[in-house]
């Protein structure tokens, strides 16, 4: 049997025992690939997962200490940057001076519009086009890859006076 724990209205699961490193569907082999794990880092995947929106080291922590409440900042903060390198999560800016992450599932190329309230993640389409890139290389630059993050307020956050 599962404990269930609620995090930003959402539950996650506290143990990841169900979860077989056989299985590659399963969050954390999706997270860490063939790196490292541990059941810290299970329920650190978990917890990402559950987030509907984008969100900060600091509350994934909090939410993860729901479940164990011994997992510490370092440990979240290594996981999370394995994920990161290993393409689980992204970063998509950053609310009040923290890094932002997102798990984002799609994967056609596109940017994301944060709220900078709620942390509420909608994609947005690629403003740049091939004029753009065609301008660069007119300038002498090959353009390796390109970042464009918009923030501001979704509209659940404007009707609540939510304004960060």
């Amino acid at each position: 049997m599962h404990a269930l724990r609620v995090c930003r209205g959402v539950c996650f699961v506290k143990t990841m025992s169900h979860l077989s490193s056989s299985r590659p569907e399963s969050p954390e082999s999706a997270a860490y690939g063939r790196g490292r794990r541990s059941p810290q880092r299970s329920l650190i995947a978990q917890g990402a997962v559950a987030f509907d929106g984008a969100f900060t080291v600091d509350e994934l922590l909090s939410c993860v200490r729901e479940s164990d409440a011994k997992i510490g900042s370092a440990t979240v903060y290594r996981a999370v940057s394995a994920m990161v390198g290993h393409g689980f999560l992204e970063a998509v800016g950053e609310r009040d001076g923290h890094a932002l992450y997102l798990r984002c599932t799609d994967d056609e190329h596109h940017h994301h519009l944060v709220c900078t309230g709620c942390g509420t993640v909608a994609h947005a389409p690629c403003p740049l086009d091939d004029h753009a890139i065609e301008q660069a290389a007119a300038q002498g630059f090959v353009v390796t890859r390109h970042e464009v993050n918009i923030y501001g307020l979704c509209a659940q956050c404007l009707r609540h006076g939510d304004a960060r």
